[in-house]
């Protein structure tokens, strides 16, 4: 399957994911009354892609003032980034970009992360995966809201 390609899919089968999780994502914690509302719970393989532009992006309507936390968990270090749709339309198929454009959030190069970020206007964020490395890494997410 050709890069371009295999990215349309991925983002496609995502944004299917993404939706039944956002129908069927709620849950209530059991040591509070707090309800979380998980809206990305995935594992999916990033491939290698060293000299090339292969991501994952996860598209979220968010408004101001909406605490998202998270889990991000891969075999290798991939960067994560969280960039409004301004930012995405700048960079969008432009891998470097993703590197060097202002972000609203840039974890660095990782195999573990727990996120805990709050949006400072309404906007469509992406949450963005980013394999740069020579091996493919298995990645496994999730991303809620807590009220």
């Amino acid at each position: 399957m050709r890069p371009k390609h295999a990215i349309i899919s991925l983002v496609l089968i995502l944004s299917v994911l993404l939706i039944l999780f956002q129908v069927h994502g709620d849950k209530t914690d059991q040591t509070s009354s707090a309800t979380a509302k998980v809206f990305l719970n995935d594992s999916f393989t990033l491939p290698a892609t060293p000299d090339a532009c292969y991501f994952g992006d996860f598209r979220v309507n968010i408004k101001s003032g909406t605490r998202i936390s998270g889990t991000i968990r891969s075999s290798w270090e991939v960067f994560f980034f969280i960039i409004d749709d301004a930012q995405f339309n700048l960079a969008d198929a432009k891998c470097v970009q993703f590197a060097s454009s202002d972000k609203v959030f840039a974890s660095g190069a990782i195999t573990s992360y727990a996120l805990d970020w709050t949006a400072q206007k309404e906007d469509k964020y992406h949450f963005i995966l980013l394999n740069r490395s020579t091996n493919d890494a298995s990645v496994s997410v999730t991303f809620w809201t807590q009220t």
